[in-house]
């Protein structure tokens, strides 16, 4: 299935999600997503943002992750993408289309949301697999 990395289901088989997984070095303050991160707003779709650490070395830092909706992420992306392409650049001119966009981790960054309060929500899917 295009744009799914895990198909996730309850322990009975009676209902499943879908799981898109984008990974990131920690310490970032960023992550570049597709166009797919606004088009996609199902309720049974979820994103899961994985940080790591890319010291390998014994003060290795421990994988952070966020998860998100689909339905919460898209319309969030969908206006800072919008708000972005309403705004000049630093030469004077209008932004152009692309196909990119993302989210912030920790920080606010303007035009971008913020997935900090994201922050191990795993109980996210437990409830959509319960429901």
């Amino acid at each position: 299935t295009p744009n799914v990395d895990i198909l996730c289901s309850s322990d009975d088989g009676s209902k499943s999600i879908c799981i898109q997984v984008k990974t990131f070095r920690l310490g970032a303050h960023k992550c570049p997503l597709t166009i797919a991160a606004e088009r996609i707003s199902r309720k049974d779709f979820f994103w899961v943002f994985l940080g790591l650490d890319d010291q390998l070395s014994e003060t290795e830092r421990p994988a952070e992750f966020y998860i998100l909706s689909a339905s919460e992420l898209a319309p969030k992306v969908f206006k800072g993408h919008r708000s972005w392409l309403a705004e000049k650049s630093r030469s004077g001119k209008m932004h152009i289309d692309n196909p990119m966009r993302q989210v912030s981790i920790d920080v606010d960054i303007p035009f971008t949301y913020c997935i900090r309060n994201a922050k191990n929500r795993w109980d996210l899917i437990a409830k959509a697999l319960a429901d």
